[in-house]
């Protein structure tokens, strides 16, 4: 078999959710190649990536394209860039082509799939801004009724593809994304300081991770801490991890008005090698979303041993499972109130832990490609 992937989100994300997007397709890529000694693969890229970058994917049963020219669509019309791809793709006789974003050229006939990680836009449209919008459903409501299959991270994701486009469930097939096992090894002692001392974290700390926007619940969850410090002396610094999004000058400016800036801390974007360090030492983590399609950071948590608290809503209780504290988004008194249950509660701090990094060991990389391959194999057949 024969099977091509557009892999341009690993080396040059351009969209907003691109680097996450680039992360799955990394690891995806590189665990197929470790299973899979039998079929043929087709790396997409363009030029915009050099040879260095590209020579760790120059392997056997491995050949490495090039899309033409990226900026072709600034000077011509969107059709004629996708006609151009589209003839690079015909011209390699795939068996298969996998896009990890929501990406198919409307040109391309043969069989193509696409995994989908994310339908906050389309759900909650209110939390975010027209132009995130606007490229949501330019980028996937035309793509979806022309792919023949799709993989979903969940099945929350599933049924909201059901429930949104109508899109029959047999066409969609649910493959649970993977997690690093770096995050169940424990950092030297020194490392983890060193983190802790860059991002200015001193003591005892709460863990939020993700990109700070309105979806991510941040408003609630500062005033879910703020009413601890006023009813309770907490005790606790809350540490906001994560590149700031729409909408995040205004949740400085409500930790201002708090007059939190001393124990709220903004990190900003916090690379791969550091979260490990950052979030093993957080006392426990705190992830109240009002949307996820799959929510990568609960279980990263969990398998560094840290209690979650999350939300009870989308896919967070699907992938958290029983090893979870779970909070409605919108119940700021009740946010306030298990957070202070669970830093009193040494012992369910403990039962979590056990329970989180079991449940964490459910989702591994090898496991995602395994599962990938089978669907590839499907589509094949398929007529």
């Amino acid at each position: 078999m024969r099977i091509g992937i557009d892999a341009r989100t690993i080396l040059n994300p351009a969209e907003e959710e691109a680097p996450g997007i680039g992360h799955y397709a990394s690891q995806l890529i590189r665990h197929l190649f470790e299973i899979d000694k039998k079929n043929q693969y087709v790396l997409f890229f363009d030029r915009r990536v050099n040879d260095r970058d590209i020579s760790q994917y120059k392997k056997a049963k491995v050949e490495i394209k090039y899309f033409p020219f990226h900026q072709y669509k600034k000077f011509l019309p969107g059709i004629y860039s996708e006609m151009l791809i589209t003839a690079s793709l015909k011209k390699e006789k795939l068996d298969v082509f996998h896009s990890p974003k929501h990406s198919i050229p409307s040109t391309y006939r043969n069989k193509n799939l696409i995994t989908v990680h994310d339908l906050a836009t389309f759900k909650h449209p209110k939390l975010f801004s027209r132009k995130r919008i606007s490229q949501s459903k330019k980028a996937l409501s035309a793509t979806l009724k022309r792919c023949q299959k799709i993989i979903a991270v969940s099945e929350s994701t599933k049924n909201d593809l059901n429930e949104i486009f109508k899109i029959p469930k047999r066409k969609i097939e649910v493959v649970y994304n993977g997690l690093d096992r770096i995050f169940f090894s424990p950092p030297r002692e020194e490392e983890m300081r060193k983190v802790l001392n860059k991002y200015k974290v001193k003591g005892k700390y709460i863990l939020f991770l993700g990109t700070l926007e309105p979806r991510r619940n941040i408003p609630r969850l500062l005033e879910a801490y703020a009413s601890l410090k006023r009813k309770e002396s907490l005790d606790y610094q809350l540490v906001l991890a994560g590149k700031e999004g729409w909408l995040a000058s205004e949740f400085k400016q409500m930790v201002s008005d708090f007059d939190l800036r001393k124990e709220v801390i903004f990190t900003g974007y916090v690379p791969p090698k550091e979260l490990n360090s950052l979030i093993r030492k957080a006392e426990i983590f705190v992830s109240p979303s009002i949307y996820e399609g799959f929510g990568m950071p609960v279980i990263e948590a969990m398998a560094c041993g840290v209690p979650v608290i999350t939300s009870n809503v989308s896919s967070l209780p699907e992938i958290a499972g029983e090893a979870a504290l779970f909070v409605s988004p919108y119940d700021i008194g009740g946010l306030a109130g298990t957070i202070r249950r669970l830093l009193r509660d040494k012992k369910l701090q403990v039962e979590l832990k056990e329970k989180g990094q079991k449940q964490a060991r459910q989702f591994s990389w090898p496991k995602c490609a395994q599962e990938t391959l089978k669907v590839y194999e499907g589509l094949k057949k398929s007529k």
